[in-house]
């Protein structure tokens, strides 16, 4: 009896040990059986269903009411797999956007110098590693208060905060400096004067050109690009691929050639300003004035361009970068040059239905008496556009050819009459500074006579022009551009 009753009572156990085993086996390969093709609420009711009807055979069997509490008190598991949604493919223009966000640009706004330098620290006596032109682009790694580190190409370092600008003025920068272009891909296609169909086509953009983009529509299915200097319209966004052609950081040798290429490019400007009709004006002073102030100035006949720097408040236009109301007077006498002609311009440089209407209001605001300047009068594309015509139309060259020879000349007469000034090349220096700035030019003059006991004694000195250097390189306005006045104190020592 006892060895039977011995085996009764293990029998027992190991019936409770296979029928939990049993049990838990069955839990288990239902936690583990995929189930992705139910609703995951109906999964989780069958599984506590398949559970009650376990516990329910437990309740029956002659476990001990501890056993079966233990047993309850196991959570149920299920595992349901989710599907990984399909990543959103993006647009054209999401791709460019996402691009330029990690992006800051170079912006040496008011700066003369023609690059920026990378510093191996953050520190302006530190090695310099690279340079980055105006409108480069870099990505910054890390700043402090002053300093960003930046990667732009192979190139790391430090540069100064001051002449860097990101986030939303980042796209803005680009566009100005025409560092974002349209690429015409399958075909032509026509350009047109509205984002629309059925407005009219001003021109073509040809398959595989390359065209700057002034800027992209609100539902970013077209871009306004440049067709030429007085023509811009509308392309649909499918017909381009966008291509960011913003410069990156250059090598000391890639430096020393774009320099080079500069210095050419803007010989080739100057010889070509100095042949287009300007002429001789009988006074070789003048000529000579002329020829600095326009190697300075290294300007295009045709320039438009609403403020870049905090200091400007409105359009700055043509050959000689005339600002506010100086800008505001050349775009006056231009019109009343020939007042039909200038209409006749205007007109055709807007298009769409409200062309002539948005010519006619141009029109009255240049003829108008606002001060654009005390009004901040800024310009749209299709406005900036127009100017440029006027700028560049004949009457347009004429204009600007007689306000240059009358303003040199106004500016020797100041040297001569009210300063005394009988050097050649103090004059020239002068007259390059108060075509900038009149105020501190006149400030930086007088701080020389004074320095020398007067006007005579100032001309006869052969340190003069040395000290009128020196003079205009320690004012805090014009002595910002030591480019511009290194050239012109070496310049004005060969007159």
């Amino acid at each position: 009896m006892k060895l039977r009753t011995k085996k009764i009572l293990f029998t027992a156990s190991s019936a409770f040990v296979l029928f939990g085993s049993a049990a838990l086996s069955y839990r288990l390969s239902l936690s583990e059986k995929p189930v992705s093709h139910l609703d995951p609420a109906l999964a989780s009711l069958n599984m506590a269903v398949a559970q009650d009807s376990i516990i329910d055979s437990f309740n029956d069997s002659p476990f001990s009411a501890k056993q079966l509490q233990v047993f309850k008190s196991q959570p149920t598991e299920v595992s349901v797999k989710k599907e990984k949604p399909k990543k959103k493919k993006l647009t054209k223009v999401e791709k460019y956007k996402n691009q330029i966000s990690r992006m800051a640009v170079t912006d040496l706004g008011e700066s003369d110098d023609e690059a920026l330098e990378i510093h191996k620290k953050a520190n302006k006596k530190s090695k310099v590693t690279g340079y980055l032109a105006d409108g480069a682009v870099m990505t910054i790694v890390e700043q402090d208060k002053k300093w960003y580190r930046i990667k732009s190409g192979k190139i790391n370092g430090y540069v100064s905060k001051k002449y860097v600008v990101k986030n939303k003025k980042v796209e803005t920068s680009m566009m100005e400096n025409k560092n974002v272009s349209a690429v015409i891909t399958e075909k032509s296609v026509p350009v047109r004067s509205k984002t629309q169909k059925s407005s009219s086509v001003v021109g073509m953009g040809y398959k595989n050109g390359e065209y700057p983009i002034l800027d992209l529509s609100k539902n970013e299915k077209y871009a306004l690009i440049e067709r030429t200097d007085t023509i811009s319209g509308w392309v649909p966004i499918s017909d381009i691929d966008i291509k960011i052609t913003a410069p990156k950081a250059m090598t000391k040798e890639e430096y020393d050639e774009y320099q080079e290429e500069l210095a050419y490019e803007e010989e080739q400007a100057l010889n070509s300003y100095l042949n287009l009709s300007i002429g001789s004006t009988g006074n070789p002073l003048q000529d000579k004035i002329i020829k600095l102030i326009a190697h300075n100035e290294s300007g295009n006949y045709m320039a438009a361009r609403n403020p870049k720097t905090s200091g400007e408040k409105t359009i700055t236009v043509g050959a000689w970068q005339w600002y506010g109301e100086n800008a505001h007077g050349i775009l006056k006498m231009i019109v009343a040059a020939n007042t039909d002609k200038a209409k006749s311009i205007l007109k055709d440089s807007f298009h769409g239905k409200k062309g002539e209407e948005k010519a006619t209001d141009l029109y009255k605001d240049i003829v108008g008496g606002d001060n654009w300047e005390q009004s901040k009068r800024l310009f749209t594309n299709p406005e900036l556009i127009a100017i440029k015509a006027l700028l560049g139309s004949n009457q347009g060259l004429q204009v600007q050819n007689s306000r240059i020879r009358s303003d040199i000349q106004a500016k020797i007469r100041v040297a001569i009459s009210t300063y005394k000034l009988s050097d050649d090349g103090l004059t020239a220096y002068f007259c390059d500074l108060f075509w900038q700035n009149p105020q501190n030019a006149r400030a930086i003059i007088n701080e020389c006579i004074d320095h020398f006991g007067s006007a005579k004694k100032f001309c006869e000195d052969e340190d003069a022009l040395k000290y009128l250097h020196k003079t205009a390189l320690k004012n805090g306005v014009l002595g910002k551009y030591s480019q511009r006045r290194n050239y012109t104190y070496s310049y004005c020592k060969g007159l």
